[in-house]
């Protein structure tokens, strides 16, 4: 296992890069996560496990040592999901990229149909589904390519930052913007609208756990009030 500080970006391989962030998360479900992306069919060298710790109460370093050299940590003091996230590309060298929460993880079959469109069609993006609810049902079929601004016209958007895997070049200087709720919403369509070459398929490719008390579940009001905020904070932004 290597352990670094956040570092410049270095030249990139063909290789996707997963970057999962975790903060006071059940450790099991942290190597389920870890465990999901190790069961694909990509060698070694076509992979790159990032753990991004965003200043847990409790470092999870004991129980990722049995993974040795086959994920980088690094711990940061606490900044937010969207610190996380771009230390994370930072720090990423494949030239694809695939989000993860620490308590999700990959459903193989449905994201090895996903792995094959990004081997054999070159795209700068790749949407998939999300599930609670494990499935034996895996479809192959999917359309593209498609232009970003197409998909948009064309489609109601899936915001989730998760739901995807996008070439990294795509990125370009965008950045998740910290400090706001829902920032998937603000990074992922203008991330689409980079996009010369976007696929999607409806094959439910990552599942992702409900909890109580995260950001769309809570019903506090006052989470409620500021989630409106930010959302309208959000939408006046990409109107602009």
């Amino acid at each position: 296992m290597q352990i670094k500080q956040n570092s410049p970006l270095v030249d990139e391989t063909e290789k996707i890069s997963f970057i999962i962030t975790y903060y006071n998360i059940d450790v099991d479900m942290l190597c389920q996560c870890i465990d999901s992306i190790m069961a694909l069919s990509l060698r070694p060298s076509e992979r790159e496990i990032i753990v991004i710790d965003d200043g847990s109460d409790v470092s999870p370093i004991e129980a990722l040592r049995k993974y040795d050299n086959d994920i980088m940590y690094v711990r940061q003091s606490n900044q937010g999901l969207s610190a996380a996230r771009n230390a994370g590309i930072r720090i990423s060298t494949g030239m694809y990229i695939q989000f993860m929460d620490a308590d999700d993880y990959l459903i193989q079959p449905a994201f090895e149909h996903c792995l094959d469109i990004v081997r054999y069609n070159n795209p700068d993006i790749v949407l998939f589904q999300l599930t609670d609810k494990e499935s034996k049902e895996v479809t192959v079929e999917f359309e593209g390519p498609v232009d970003g601004s197409e998909y948009m016209r064309q489609h109601n958007l899936r915001a989730f930052a998760c739901g995807y895997i996008f070439r990294k070049a795509t990125w370009v200087n965008l950045r998740f913007r910290s400090g706001i709720l829902h920032e998937d919403e603000e990074f992922t369509p203008q991330l689409i609208l980079r996009a010369e070459r976007l696929f999607y398929t409806e094959a439910e490719a990552y599942f992702y756990r409900k909890r109580n008390k995260s950001i769309t579940h809570n019903d506090d009001m006052k989470w409620r009030m500021r989630r409106l905020n930010d959302m309208e904070a959000i939408i006046l932004n990409l109107n602009d």
